[in-house]
């Protein structure tokens, strides 16, 4: 399978997804999960209803998820993330594989694989707070 058609996220970097509606509501998703509201994980499942194969949606989810202390859907969420890699670009496949260290617990190994990340994609928005809340756990 080749690349998925894309949309771009609010820094510019590729969000694989050929939904618009699916990009919409992880563009407002990812807002709202940065800014702490519970409202985030509304606007990620439409995403992810919208295209059931949006990676990057499924793992903005697993953060959402696990920020309200559901950890075994958080989990579940991530799984789905990475089982949707096909047309992935290599930042979206690093960044759910930064994530989902972070999710199991590897926080070691996640912040040095996310300083490499984070100099290569400085914009990825979501890999940077989640970096940020889990080692200030």
């Amino acid at each position: 399978m080749g690349p998925r058609p894309s949309f771009h996220d609010s820094t510019g970097l590729v969000i694989s997804t050929d939904q618009p509606a699916a990009a919409l509501s992880y563009a407002a998703g990812l807002e709202l999960l940065l800014s702490s509201s519970p409202d985030a994980t509304r606007a990620l499942r439409h995403a992810t209803t919208v295209d059931p194969h949006f990676g990057l949606a499924w793992m903005a989810l697993a953060v959402a998820t696990c920020t309200e202390g559901l950890a075994t859907e958080g989990n579940r969420c991530a799984d789905r993330a990475g089982a949707n890699l096909a047309g992935s670009t290599r930042r979206e496949r690093q960044h759910i594989e930064v994530i989902t260290m972070l999710l199991a617990g590897d926080l070691r190994r996640a912040a040095v694989l996310g300083r490499e990340h984070l100099r290569e994609y400085p914009t990825d928005l979501l890999v940077a707070h989640a970096l940020a809340s889990w080692s200030a756990a």
